[in-house]
Order: structure tokens, then sequence, then C-alpha cells
């Protein structure tokens, strides 16, 4: 059989499609096209997550400290209704959930890829993303972002060789 480029036409025959090295050739171009692309796509939605859990946390310590400048306390909510002398209430079940319902309708992806973990103490709360596994975002390096309400940023459960600046973006 002789290659493609030999082929002679025939008057009045017009010779339509390709030669199967071709496809082959194109098939292979298409291979390695894909083969970076893909990595390189997954760990842009990685780094998307990532940076969208940050932000979940940086609104939550938001509406905290609201909530703190009320009653110069993380652990009670004020009542204006309360005509005592202490309008002030503990109720750490109800602050939690008005954060969650302030933050999470804004990070949708988010509750694919992290759960959202509030510790409240009277004068200070710690606030952790913690990725799911098994999950997409499972295989990220970063690990667990935590933030506290002195702003302070670390990680848990992170790859060693990923810095906290690399994770946090700073």
């Amino acid at each position: 059989m002789r290659p493609a480029f030999l082929i002679r036409q025939r008057p009045g025959h017009l010779e339509r499609g390709f030669t199967l090295i071709e496809l082959m050739i194109a098939l292979a171009i298409f291979a390695v096209v894909m083969a970076f692309a893909i990595p390189s796509y997954s760990e842009h939605v990685r780094r998307s997550a990532r940076m969208d859990a940050q932000m979940m946390l940086l609104r939550a310590a938001n509406e905290l400290e609201w909530i703190y400048t009320q009653c110069n306390n993380y652990t009670h909510l004020y009542d204006a209704e309360d005509t005592s002398d202490t309008p002030c209430k503990e109720n750490k079940t109800v602050i939690e959930s008005f954060v969650r319902d302030k933050v999470l309708p804004a990070s949708q992806v988010n509750l694919q890829r992290y759960r959202l973990d509030i510790a409240l103490q009277e004068q200070a709360f710690t606030l952790k993303a913690i990725r799911k596994r098994p999950g997409p975002q499972s295989k990220d390096k970063c690990g667990t972002f935590i933030l506290d309400n002195l702003g302070n940023r670390s990680l848990e459960h992170n790859d060693p060789q990923f810095e906290l600046k690399e994770c946090w973006n700073r």
C-alpha cells in the first residue's frame, strides 16, 4: 500500500477522508495535550476551592466579631426585647447556626469540599475549614485551614513540604 501523499487521483475522481496514520497522529497529539491539561485543571480547581474555604473562614470570623460587639462575648447573643439588666444570654447553638446560615449560602462549592467547624469560648473562637474525605478536595496538600479570633492562621494535616504562606496565599 502506498502512503497517502503518493496516491494519485484519477481525473474527475475526488478522494475524501483521512488515512489511518493521520488519525493516529491526531489522536497522539490530543493525548499529549490532555496529559498536561487535566492535572493542571484539577490543581486549578483545588486551588480555587482553597480560596473559597479561606473566604468562608474570614466571613465567619467577621460574623463572630459582629456578635462580640453586641455583648463583649462570643457565646452570648443580645436580645433587644429583654428588659432585664442582662440582655445578653448564652446561646452557642444559635450563634453557630446564625454564622453557618450567613456564611455557607455564599460558599456552595465548599459544601462538597470543606466542612466548617466552629469552636466558641467566651473570649475566643477557632474556625476550621476541614476538607471532606473522600471527596474532590481529599488530594489537596494544604489540609485543614484554621483561623482564630486574633487572626492567626494555621494549617493542620497538611503536607510538610507546603508552607503556611503557600496555602494561605499571603
